[in-house]
Order: C-alpha cells, then structure tokens, then sequence
C-alpha cells in the first residue's frame, strides 16, 4: 500500500443522490485484495456544477471516475475524447484521465451483455419491453439490438415525451431494429404479454418495496424479467415475475459486469470478481 497520499490514485462516481451507491464498496474491495494504490469516493453534484468537477478530475492524482444518473448524457459535452461505442449508445458512465485528457467510455453495455448472457437462446432475435428513458436505457437498447439481434424494442416512460425522443435518437443509431413507444398504463398489459424481455431501468425500487409495473401485470414462464435496480438483491418486480414463473435477473450481474470493465479501463488489469461480489453482497445484506 502507498506510504504517502501523493502516491495514492482518486476515483469516484459522480451524479445525484449517492447515499446508497454501492460502487465504492466493490472497487474498494477489489482494490485492496490486489494491494492497488487507488482510493473510491462520492462525487454528488447538480448539473451546473459538472464543468467545474472535470476540471478537477484533470489534476495530477485524479485517475477516472464512474458516472450515474443523472449525467450520463450530459457529460459528454465536457469531455475530450469519446470512445467509439458510447459515441453511438449517446451516453457514458466511465472517464478515464490520462495525461491530461478525459475520455469517456460506456460500460454499462458490456454490464447488460454479460448479465443477460445465460438466457441469449431464450431472448435472442425476440421482441424487449425497456421501462425508463435514461443513460441506461440507451445501454440496454443497443446490447438488446447489438448482441442479440432483438428486432423489435418497445420502451415505457412516465413521461411519454422523453420515451419518444429515445426512440427516435436510437432508431438513427441502430436502425436495424423496430421501435415503439407506450402512452399510457393501459397499453402496458399487452405490451408486457408480447415481450420476450422486459427490462427495468429506472431506480424505483431501490431500497423500497416499489414496482415500476402495477402489482396486476402478470408474467409467463416464457419470459425473462430484468430489474438493474441491485438493493434488494429481489426486488418487488422480480418477485412479481418470480410468482408467475418468468425468469429473473438483479442488476447485482450488471453492476459487477460494468464495474469490471471500467476497472481494465483504467487500471489494465484483471478485476477480482469474486472479491467484489462477496464485499457487495456483504453490504447488502447489512441495508436489509
């Protein structure tokens, strides 16, 4: 371990609302199981102050930084460099700093690939219902079109407006796929029985008993249910599909998944998963 802060290494994760992030605990973790010089922290921050944060992040000592809700979009604009495949998702959730330049990265799309993985014979070439309008909205979409050739992607949004306007960002972007937008509750039954896949990725039900669906939507055995909210490790919408026999994922997979490939992003080396999946679950366990 380092002797001295000026040899230590910072990163961290920057947006809103940051008290149950469990990200530093995970690359904590695995940080010193490799006896690595990094330290992680919480970058809370209001979109008016980000220009002056990245500022910060180019000091020596700042290595990269992790990015959540709600600045995955808007970051890029502050940024130096963007790599090819966020440029096309049209969000990041990882930075990296070196010699002066940030780059951005989007890692949730290997998170959502690897997690949804065990059920590619299940889901591949078939139809997604996607709920929220966000940064990994955009992730989910492009592994659903991308990795598993999903021809048709409906997505729901409280707010109908923003679900349009994704769609038709992520039509130009991946056009090899048919979308669709929802107006309201009532449409939401029928586009449930008709998917394949149904992914939530917005954070109701964190650390709550909240459902993004109504409790009255029902499932099948045939469908696979995906919730990347990770605290509770079951959320109430992965009970719902649960009690009616569909297949489920916590986002706890995609966390880690994601968190692995930011940490070769910076560090060049192998991310210790095991280490990280205990610390998380660990952490967990003492929320519930």
């Amino acid at each position: 371990m380092p002797s001295s802060l000026e040899s230590v290494e910072y990163l961290g994760i920057i947006g809103r609302s940051l008290k149950h992030t469990l990200s530093p605990v995970m690359h904590t973790a695995v940080f010193r199981s490799l006896g690595l010089p990094y330290s992680y922290g919480v970058m809370e921050v209001t979109a008016e102050f980000l220009p002056s944060l990245l500022c910060s992040l180019r000091t020596r000592g700042f290595l990269g930084a992790n990015v959540t809700i709600p600045h995955k979009q808007a970051i890029i604009s502050f940024l130096d460099a963007i790599d090819p495949d966020a440029q096309a998702i049209g969000a990041v959730n990882t930075i990296l700093h070196k010699g002066g330049v940030l780059t951005g990265f989007n890692t949730d799309v290997v998170g959502v690939r690897n997690a949804l993985r065990p059920f590619a014979t299940m889901i591949r070439g078939r139809s997604a219902l996607v709920i929220g309008a966000g940064g990994g909205t955009r992730a989910v979409i492009a592994s659903c079109v991308k990795d598993y050739a999903m021809d048709h992607i409906t997505v729901y949004n409280r707010t109908p407006e923003r679900a349009v306007e994704l769609v038709a960002s992520m039509g130009q972007r991946l056009p090899s796929c048919r979308y669709d937008t929802i107006n309201g509750l009532q449409e939401l039954p029928e586009a449930v029985a008709a998917s394949s896949l149904i992914v939530n990725t917005t954070p109701i039900g964190m650390n709550s008993d909240a459902s993004p669906l109504p409790r009255n939507i029902s499932f099948s055995k045939n469908q696979l249910v995906f919730d990347v909210v990770y605290s509770p490790l079951q959320t109430t919408l992965m009970q719902q599909a649960h009690a009616d026999g569909a297949q489920t994922i916590g986002g706890l997979e995609m966390l880690l998944h994601q968190g692995a490939e930011a940490f070769r992003i910076w560090t060049g080396k192998e991310f210790a998963m095991d280490v990280a999946r205990t610390a998380v679950i660990q952490q967990l366990r003492t929320l519930s």
